[in-house]
């Protein structure tokens, strides 16, 4: 950035912020199209806790760091080619040769032969580690904000025959494997109903529909593709099971999985959860509000009837 009514020629540009740039400096800011500008600029978009990992850091030596060095010198010619030489995708291609066409199974196969054990290889840490690189896709920086969010309060928009209550877990960054995934973020009103223990617990008795969704992010197929997760309704005093309904996924593909089902509560204190009982080495559950969702709708307060299986 600049400040044009400044004071320039009394300035110290040693006062200044990093940000802001001398009118001296602004030729050589403004043409400056280098791979190295634009690979530095990618880099400050990755968090920080990627230089500790195998990956390395997005300016270091390993395979993070050399994908980002591809991309600022594909940048850089972008910039610099003759804008009428650009008129289609395909077009792109030659200003970086080898970047379309990466090599990455033959890059990344000691490794993966490595982490599910072909010549004495390392499992746990180092599976966790690489898993999170290649799940970048589902860290981003900033959580998305869902109008939802705004009407939390507004009860008042409910119907009085229904009771309601939705969650998400945890943001965008967050990801887990095996265990209860933590739906502990309202969205929206809720009625009859509340968050407790990474859950929505029933304040009444009756059917109540419960609907979850997760999105499993994917992994190469030799390293494991199946994933077995259920939505679990509890009794909130001492954590016991009272129903289960589960889905099994055997892909490695990422994927959105959905469980729709219905149960009859004898009282209130109900808890509905979601847990992940199984899952493949590399896999992970993403969150956020567009990407996890746990939603409880009360039907009718009668207990007089059963759910079919």
């Amino acid at each position: 950035m600049t400040l044009p009514f400044m004071d320039w020629d009394n300035m110290d540009r040693d006062e200044l912020v990093e940000t802001v740039l001398m009118p001296d400096q602004l030729g050589t800011a403004l043409q400056d199209q280098s791979e190295t500008k634009f690979a530095t600029q990618s880099a400050d978009r990755f968090p920080g806790y990627v230089d500790g990992t195998l990956a390395g850091g997005p300016l270091a030596s390993g395979p993070l760091g050399m994908v980002n060095k591809m991309y600022g010198r594909f940048v850089s010619r972008v910039a610099q080619a003759d804008p009428a030489t650009i008129e289609k995708p395909k077009d792109l291609q030659p200003l970086v040769p080898g970047f379309f066409n990466l090599p990455l199974q033959d890059l990344f196969a000691p490794l993966l032969n490595a982490l599910m054990g072909i010549g004495g290889g390392v499992l746990g840490g180092a599976l966790s580690t690489i898993a999170n690189f290649f799940a970048g896709r589902w860290a981003q920086v900033d959580d998305l904000h869902d109008g939802q969010m705004q009407l939390n309060d507004r009860v008042d928009l409910l119907s009085p025959l229904q009771d309601y209550g939705s969650s998400y877990a945890g943001t965008q960054n967050s990801l887990w494997n095996k265990g209860k995934i933590p739906f502990g973020k309202q969205i929206g009103p809720m009625k009859k109903c509340h968050l407790a223990s990474g859950g929505i617990v029933f304040e009444e008795q009756g059917m109540w529909d419960v609907r979850a969704r997760v999105t499993i992010t994917s992994t190469p197929p030799l390293v494991g593709a199946f994933i077995d997760w259920e939505i679990r309704v509890v009794k909130d005093s001492d954590g016991s099971i009272f129903s289960v309904s589960r889905d099994t996924l055997e892909s490695s593909s990422a994927q959105s999985r959905e469980i729709n089902t219905s149960v009859v509560v004898p009282t209130a204190g109900y808890r509905a959860e979601v847990w992940v009982t199984n899952i493949g080495p590399g896999r992970q559950i993403a969150g956020g509000p567009e990407r996890t969702r746990l939603t409880v709708q009360h039907i009718s307060r009668s207990t007089s009837f059963q759910i079919e299986g």
